[in-house]
């Protein structure tokens, strides 16, 4: 449901999202308050293991805002995604064949520790570009964090 109470089918964003060449499959969820779209990109578009470091970010970046901005032009003004994550791994699936949803809604902060992870392991002038950045939490529970922030 979004912010003004309308209801947002998710089925309907991966649907334009899945009709996209090199795209094998998507999966849109809510975090923290925004539409995110985990695509799953056709290995020979994407190769996660054969380009260097620079191309593949460069490669992954564009393919990532192409989405982005493809299925905002196509979508309702509410449907409007807020960010692309590009997957390595195909979703897991039951049995007939359909995405295990809640497994991705359950581990939101393993997706995010992931996504820790890899900033650590992005080249420097990937760091630079801050739409890759992953935002830091701020909480003022910390007598030192309030203090810097005065």
């Amino acid at each position: 449901m979004g912010p003004s109470g309308e209801n947002i089918y998710p089925e309907e964003i991966e649907m334009v999202i899945n009709n996209m060449a090199g795209v094998d499959e998507s999966l849109v969820l809510e975090k923290n308050g925004e539409l995110v779209a985990m695509v799953k990109f056709d290995d020979n578009l994407l190769n996660w293991n054969q380009e260097t470091e620079d191309q593949w970010f460069e490669k992954a970046e564009a393919l990532k805002k192409s989405v982005l901005e493809f299925v905002n032009r196509t979508v309702g003004k509410n449907s409007k995604i807020n960010k692309v994550e590009a997957m390595k791994e195909p979703f897991e699936k039951t049995a007939t064949q359909k995405i295990r949803r809640f497994k991705y809604k359950d581990h939101q902060e393993e997706i995010d520790e992931a996504a820790e992870i890899a900033k650590e392991d992005m080249p420097k002038e990937a760091l630079k570009d801050k739409s890759l950045e992953v935002p830091e939490k701020k909480t003022l529970d910390n007598k030192d964090t309030a203090k810097e922030q005065q």
